[in-house]
Parts: C-alpha cells; structure tokens; sequence
C-alpha cells in the first residue's frame, strides 16, 4: 500500500499524539506499508561507510530503493 505523507497522518500511521515539529522533514513524500507475505528489504552500507551520516538529508539516505519480490 501507498500513502501520501498526509493521508498517514490523517489515518494515524505515525501515533496519535502531537508530531514533533521537525518531523515532516523526515518523512518523504510517499510511505509503503506492505501486506500479506511482503517484505521489503533494505541493505545497509557499512559502518564505516556512513560514519557520522544519521537521519540526515545525504543521498544514501533521501534515495531509498523499492525492490518487489512476489513469493
């Protein structure tokens, strides 16, 4: 499933209490929920390759990859 940043607030994907107010900034435009027997996987870069790179705004960070895989 696909949902705008603001129809998952609306459907309160991300709590009900009151978003920081830096949030936004760290939510993209889109969020992917899976259903049935999905997964969605991310590979993670080395330590050593992100060292000191945390929930910022770098490349490796704001361009997630989206790989289906039907099982």
């Amino acid at each position: 499933m696909l949902f705008s940043r603001e129809r998952a607030r609306r459907l309160g994907l991300f709590g009900t209490g009151t978003p920081h107010l830096r949030t936004a900034g760290f939510i993209g435009d889109y969020i992917a929920a899976v259903t049935g027997n999905v997964a969605i996987e991310v590979r993670e870069r080395t330590e050593e390759q992100m060292r000191a790179a945390h929930a910022g705004l770098i490349e490796a960070e704001v361009k997630v990859p989206l790989i289906f895989i039907r099982t």
